[in-house]
């Protein structure tokens, strides 16, 4: 059903309710149609998306900071700056890296604790951040050395 903009403004609220309670309905109905638009439309969704995060680059990684981290893209552009725009462990500067220095954070806390190179970012997530796990490699790497 076609609606004019001003039905639709008039009646925003309406018509939203109807159309959770008809996908609460047909849940299996919606879901088997939107599969099957995103397995015939893949191509134009990824165009879509590619020119939307280009064109909106800087929201999207706010965005993305604020719904993975808590923090802000003034709050990681502070952290870079206070860092030299260098990983935080390594101390490689960010242009002598392809990817953008990565967010560290605890994930048991969630708290923010700086920006790592994706080497060093990786290290600590195969490690699981366990001290112990990493105290072993250095103790591993001075014994055969």
């Amino acid at each position: 059903m076609k609606y004019s903009k001003q039905y639709y403004e008039n009646n925003k609220e309406k018509l939203l309710e109807r159309k959770k309670q008809y996908y609460a309905n047909n849940k299996k109905k919606c879901n088997e149609r939107d599969k099957k638009y995103r397995d015939n439309n893949s191509e134009k969704i990824k165009k879509v998306k590619k020119q939307y995060t280009a064109t909106h680059k800087k929201e999207t990684k706010n965005l993305n900071l604020k719904r993975c981290y808590g923090i802000t893209i003034e709050q990681y552009d502070q952290m870079f700056n206070v860092q030299e725009g260098k990983c935080k462990v390594c101390g490689k500067h960010q242009n002598e890296l392809k990817q953008p220095l990565s967010v560290d954070h605890n994930h048991i806390t969630g708290k923010v604790r700086g920006l790592l190179c994706p080497n060093c970012n990786t290290i600590l997530g195969y490690a699981k951040d366990d001290i112990n796990i990493l105290q072993n490699v250095i103790n591993y790497l001075k014994e055969n050395d």
